[in-house]
C-alpha cells in the first residue's frame, strides 16, 4: 500500500499521508453506505471495514464495545486512477 491514501465520498477527494490519518477520518456509521471509495497512491482500490473492540469501563465492571475503522489491501488491482 503506496501512500497518500486518498479518500472520495460522493466526488470529494480527501489525501492522506498515513492510512491511520484516513481511518481517523472515514466514519464507521458511512461505512455500510458505502459511502467512500479509498485507493492509494497507485490508484489501487482499498479495503474499508470496521474492526469491534471490546473495551472495560467503569473499572472492569462492564464491557462496551466500540467501532474501529480499518483500512487494508484486498480489494484486488482495480486500477483507479488514470495513467
Amino acid at each position: 500500500m503506496k501512500t497518500p491514501i486518498y479518500v472520495s465520498e460522493h466526488g470529494d477527494v480527501s489525501a492522506f499521508d498515513t492510512v491511520e490519518a484516513a481511518e481517523r477520518y472515514v466514519e464507521a456509521v458511512d461505512i455500510g453506505r458505502q459511502e467512500y471509495i479509498v485507493t492509494d497512491g497507485d490508484g489501487h482500490r482499498l479495503a474499508v471495514g470496521i474492526v469491534v473492540r471490546h473495551v472495560p469501563l467503569l473499572g472492569g465492571l462492564f464491557r462496551g464495545k466500540i467501532r474501529l475503522v480499518r483500512i487494508t489491501e484486498g480489494v484486488g488491482d482495480r486500477h483507479l486512477a488514470a495513467d
